[in-house]
């Protein structure tokens, strides 16, 4: 069974991948384990390959989803994103987006930053 926290994170990354299918990404892979850690979502647009990092807050007590992303968390997600690429063969330009969602129990806030 779910906590609650992790079924706010499930359901910021339902919210993510399918605003990502609407702006024309294609899905590829979701929940992604490698040696170094989970990639959120995967996805890829024209001659790009996405990594996603999908950090999703109910409130800002703590700060905002997109500012507990430590440079230590971008050094993993590169190396998940190089694992991810050698294993399926992808020989596409990475590029990493953290997508930042805030829900106050009726909107949504979705941000996306690009690094």
């Amino acid at each position: 069974m779910q906590t609650q926290k992790q079924t706010l994170g499930t359901w910021g990354e339902d919210v993510a991948s399918l605003y990502y299918q609407r702006k024309g990404f294609k899905v590829i892979d979701r929940n992604y384990r490698t040696p170094q850690g989970e990639i959120d979502i995967v996805a890829t647009k024209g001659r790009f390959i996405y990594f996603i990092e999908v950090k999703t807050r109910s409130t800002t007590t703590f700060g905002y989803p997109e500012e507990v992303i430590s440079a230590e968390k971008r050094q993993r997600m590169e190396q998940c994103a190089v694992y991810y690429c050698k294993e399926k063969r992808k020989r596409r330009k990475r590029l990493h987006h953290v997508c930042s969602l805030r829900w106050d129990g009726e909107k949504v806030r979705l941000k996306i930053f690009e690094y």
